[in-house]
């Protein structure tokens, strides 16, 4: 489900400090133990009794301790089940949490989201590990790492493009530089206005440029990472 190293957490789509807490209830239920002597008594003959027995089950039940949650607990656990209806081992909290437990955001653009379907933008509004490194949206779309930051200092590493090639090796010593959302959406408006303007001299007054032409026109335009623009955004663009 996850891998942490060198105080990176690697997913697909991210640990929000909401669906952290959600699992950790659903551990608590997959987890705590309690006797299995007289598992139903439910009848007592006197209040000093009851209270004698809830003293004995509390000091013989196992409870999970919250400390104990991170990467390598949540793993173990999540290889221990299995995800067929009707297994003994089901467990449909966990299975939900896992898969979709979302209100509001058809794309998981919510906190309440996991490492499976949350989205960046809610992602870095409140990450429960500082560093993460996730996929799942295609935000780099300069065809290099992007990073998100927020005013705690938590930093997303984002590794997803349209093109779904990981960019490069990811040097956990020395991340890229990131920035806030809004730094990013501002980027992102200007680097889309430059790709639909070159869409729109090729297809329109300039539509009969030569190949060698737009080639030369995108690299006046994007001289650091042509192979990567052109590939993406205009070879297999009908022009």
């Amino acid at each position: 489900m996850a891998y942490e190293a060198d105080g990176w957490v690697f997913s697909h789509a991210g640990f929000s400090k909401t669906w952290v807490s959600y699992m950790k209830q659903q551990f608590h239920y997959i987890l705590d133990k309690f006797p299995d002597e007289d598992p139903n008594r439910t009848i007592f003959s006197s209040m000093e009794e009851y209270c004698d027995y809830q003293k004995k089950v509390e000091r013989t039940a196992l409870v999970w301790d919250e400390n104990e949650w991170g990467v390598d607990k949540l793993n173990e656990v999540w290889h221990t089940l299995t995800h067929f209806s009707g297994d003994k081992n089901f467990i449909y909290g966990f299975d939900e949490l896992l898969d979709w437990h979302g209100c509001f955001s058809g794309s998981g653009d919510e906190v309440t989201q996991g490492p499976l379907w949350i989205r960046p933008n809610s992602l870095i509004s409140e990450p429960y590990y500082p560093k993460q490194v996730v996929g799942h949206t295609e935000y780099c779309f300069m065809g290099n790492y992007e990073a998100l930051t927020n005013k705690n200092t938590d930093v997303v590493i984002l590794c997803d493009s349209a093109s779904h090639i990981v960019p490069d090796v990811f040097d956990t010593q020395n991340p890229p530089a990131s920035s806030t959302i809004a730094d990013f959406n501002r980027k992102y408006k200007q680097f889309d206005k430059k790709i639909g303007n070159l869409k729109s001299i090729f297809g329109g007054l300039g539509a009969d440029y030569k190949e060698f032409e737009r080639v030369e026109k995108i690299k006046e335009v994007f001289p650091d990472n042509f192979d990567y623009i052109y590939d993406t955004y205009f070879k297999e663009w009908n022009v």
